[in-house]
């Protein structure tokens, strides 16, 4: 017979269990920021985003142009927020190296924002220019986002934001 209050309660807190998961009240959602990774090298190979590489394009002159402003190479650290919900940083621009290399960085932009095609211009030091551009789009079906990037590299599309260039 005790056993029968046990089986009642055990069975009333899954379902409270059950029918909260359901509604997503409550819920957070972080999206991921867009960013750019661009590896820029020439056709023998050589890191051209690696200011001690002979004919180098991050020199001066290099600029990148988003939203009629002009940012500069930053070495500055991103302070993150001290929050829960991960807000981007635009930072601009910056270089950082990895294991395959230097890899500039172009971001960060909001994820959740829908936008149209966005372009970023990059202007080289050697006076070329490569055009990156995105496209967001945010829905919503039954309380959860669906997320349409796309990314484009001079009016192509690409497959994702990390680009490799040969200049």
């Amino acid at each position: 017979m005790k056993k029968h209050p046990l089986l009642i309660i055990a069975a009333i807190a899954a379902g409270f269990f059950l029918l909260s998961c359901e509604k997503n009240e409550g819920l957070i959602w972080d999206f991921t920021p867009i960013e750019f990774q661009i590896r820029a090298t020439d056709h023998s190979g050589k890191d051209l985003l690696d200011s001690q590489t002979e004919g180098n394009i991050v020199g001066d002159g290099f600029r990148v142009l988003y939203d009629d402003n002009y940012f500069y190479l930053s070495d500055n650290a991103i302070e993150l927020n001290a929050t829960r919900y991960y807000m981007p940083n635009l930072y601009g621009t910056k270089i950082t190296k990895g294991e395959m290399g230097y890899v500039l960085k172009l971001g960060e932009f909001d994820g959740q924002k829908n936008c149209d095609i966005t372009d970023i211009v990059v202007e080289w030091s050697d006076g070329s220019t490569d055009t990156f551009s995105f496209s967001n789009e945010v829905t919503w079906r039954k309380n959860k986002p669906k997320i349409k990037r796309h990314f484009y590299h001079n009016d192509k599309m690409v497959e994702t934001s990390a680009i490799s260039i040969v200049k």
